[in-house]
């Protein structure tokens, strides 16, 4: 080693020096380390401190699935979460429109949603979104015995559940099954005896199973009597029964003149009694639910 080599790492060890044996305690960390000869260019001090010790290895590559998170882990996806994202997936299948085509995906989008619900039910079978969607998705597709049986099974977990009642009252009617449509409704109405939407259904479930008086009642309980004939009117023209659905038109127009639906479809007859515009189980009740 030459003279200012020499002095170069005797200035470094000075330094050091001073630090262990100030008052602060600090040991002095390159106390007792044989420094390896200064070679190339630069700075012989920099290049001292910047050399590895004999013997010291260097640090081994990390690769970084293996560094430990120190936050908060995320947890699988809850139930819930999957049930929104297959109603969605429902949703967006059926809602598919360009120029008046079905959605050439519809099959493979409504089997994906129901994957995703499914999936949501291994996790968590008694849960109610999932039932529920399931449930609609399969009525949508009509699929009549496993819609009516997931309801059920539905309605086994949540017992007092009037809305799932009502909603099996609902499939029921949607594939014509007005005996279990009547049945499911009055089990609705034992939960909620007041709800309006549930007599009326019930009135028109009654009806449509072929007891015309006990339906009229029905209705009559919950609405006026023009408008309780002219559902009547409805359900008999859908049950081919138009004189009959001339006789409660023209009954409704007695009742209350002013009701505009009855004297609307009455003046609008020649001969025979024209269709009404819509289907009266869906017009007055069915509707795909949107929400719990």
């Amino acid at each position: 080693m030459d003279g200012r080599r020499w002095k170069t790492w005797a200035v470094a060890s000075l330094l050091t020096a001073g630090v262990g044996c100030s008052g602060t305690g600090k040991k002095d960390l390159t106390s007792g380390v044989t420094p390896p000869p200064a070679a190339g260019g630069g700075n012989a001090v920099s290049r001292m401190f910047a050399t590895k010790p004999p013997g010291a290895t260097a640090p081994k590559f990390q690769p970084a699935d293996a560094v430990v998170d120190s936050g908060k882990k995320k947890g699988p996806i809850k139930p819930d979460t999957i049930a929104a994202l297959a109603n969605a997936q429902v949703g967006a299948a059926f809602d598919f429109q360009q120029d008046g085509q079905v959605n050439p995906n519809l099959d493979r989008m409504t089997d994906e949603a129901r994957m995703k619900f499914q999936k949501a039910l291994e996790a968590d079978p008694k849960n109610k979104d999932a039932l529920l969607g399931l449930a609609r998705l399969y009525t949508r597709l009509g699929d009549r015995e496993r819609a009516v049986g997931t309801l059920q099974t539905l309605l086994k977990h949540h017992p007092d559940d009037h809305k799932t009642a009502y909603e099996l009252a609902l499939t029921h009617a949607r594939f014509e099954d007005w005996t279990g449509g009547m049945a499911a409704c009055q089990r609705a109405l034992s939960g909620d005896p007041e709800n309006r939407r549930y007599q009326k259904t019930l009135g028109i479930l009654t009806a449509r199973s072929g007891d015309l008086e006990k339906g009229f009642d029905t209705l009559a309980r919950v609405t006026s009597e023009a408008e309780a004939r002219f559902t009547m009117a409805k359900l008999l023209q859908d049950m081919d029964r138009p004189e009959l659905a001339h006789q409660q038109l023209q009954l409704a127009v007695k009742a209350d003149p002013t009701y505009t639906p009855a004297q609307e479809w009455l003046a609008s007859f020649s001969g025979q009694p024209q269709t009404p515009p819509q289907n009266p189980v869906q017009a007055v009740e069915y509707r795909e639910p949107v929400g719990n």
